[in-house]
This record gives structure tokens, sequence and C-alpha cells, in this order.
């Protein structure tokens, strides 16, 4: 528990505080190389068994940013929602990926790595795409706007109808966690089989003929 300048107090969870510390790191670490390196390793030694262990040791730091929404979510679902401040937490969550944006766009084209013409249009089509390399390091802003947006309807569902939204969770996790799964066990079989690393699977094997598929993924 600590106090605020209010005289009033806030409380704060050092577990979430630890998670939160520990995604920051594993984001670092992740931006500065560690998965690239370990997949140069595994493909110029595939058959050493530390370069599988190197290999796995790097995955595991792509946990970073699920962490941050678990620890966000689970702060949101256990505190009264507030419509009035949820509208503005949306509309700064756009505003700032508007922004930026825009100036990431602005500052590539001005040092000559973007070489496209920039005009209103290319801004706000590029805002929308997030194309990568140019800004694509947005993606979380946007898959966070989505879920703001559509947070009302499963907070309602967590207060209210706790098994429904159990349902939900189970669906969510097959049509993601699932995936990837299948995936991995194709490319290890592709490598044992191949003893290659490169044509590594990202095939959509669940969510292809699901409705949802889309927002599925970005869950």
């Amino acid at each position: 528990m600590t106090e605020s300048s209010m005289g009033t107090f806030k409380q704060r969870y050092a577990n979430l505080d630890l998670l939160k510390d520990l995604a920051i790191f594993l984001v670092i670490f992740y931006h500065v190389g560690g998965m690239k390196s370990a997949q140069i390793i595994l493909a110029a030694s595939p058959s050493n068994l530390m370069s599988f262990v190197d290999y796995a040791l790097a995955s595991a730091i792509s946990l970073c940013m699920p962490l941050f929404f678990l620890v966000n979510g689970m702060l949101l679902l256990n505190r009264p929602l507030s419509i009035r401040a949820h509208i503005r937490k949306i509309v700064s969550i756009i505003l700032l990926m508007i922004f930026w944006s825009f100036a990431t766009q602005l500052i590539f084209s001005e040092v000559g790595i973007y070489q496209q013409k920039l005009t209103i249009p290319n801004l706000i089509r590029n805002t929308y795409a997030l194309p990568f390399p140019l800004n694509n390091h947005l993606w979380f802003m946007e898959a966070l706007g989505v879920l703001y947006i559509v947070f009302p309807l499963i907070k309602a569902v967590y207060d209210h109808e706790r098994a429904w939204f159990n349902f939900f969770l189970v669906i969510v996790i097959i049509c993601t966690v699932g995936n990837e799964t299948l995936n991995m066990m194709v490319n290890i079989f592709h490598l044992f089989r191949t003893g290659a690393v490169e044509a590594m699977s990202n095939k959509q094997f669940l969510v292809a003929s699901i409705p949802y598929g889309v927002f599925t993924d970005i869950l």
C-alpha cells in the first residue's frame, strides 16, 4: 500500500510490478537481436543440442508483449469500469498511435529511409496498414485499441456471466496458442526430416475458416 499526494491509499501489487519489469527486460532483449541471433545459430548448427537450447530460451522472450497485456487485463477486469474514462482512454490511444505513426514517417522520410513520396494519403494509408519496417512497431497500440473497444463487453460478461467468459477464453486460446503450437510441431517435424530450418511454417490452421479470425489473431 502506498499513500498518494491526495491523502488516499493506492494499492500496488508487487507481483504485477515484477511481471512488468520482466516484460520490459524481455522487450529490450528481443529488439537488440536476441531472437535473430538464436535463429542464425540454429541455422548454422542444426545438429547441435545447445543450438536448440539457445533457440528455446530466446523464444521465451516472445512472452514480453503478452505479459503486458496480461497485467493490463488483470487490472482492468478487477476494478469498476467508468465508460466515460474508458472512452477517453480509447481516444488517447488512437491519437497517440496517429501521432507516432506520422512522426515515424516524417523522420524516416527526412533521413532517407522512406523512399515513397510523402503525401497526406500515404501518411493515412501507412497509419492504417502499419507496413514493415516503416511503422509496424506500433502494432501493439493497434491491438490495444481494439481490445479497449471491445473491453466493456468482455467486462460485462466477466462480471455477470463468468461461464461464458471462460468459454470465450478457451476459444481464443485454441485459435491463437493452439495455432502457434501446430506451427511449431510442423517446424520440428520439418527440421528432423530435412535438417533445414529456413522454411518455417506460419500457417493459419485454425482461424482461416473462422469468421472472427482477424479478431482472434489480435487477441
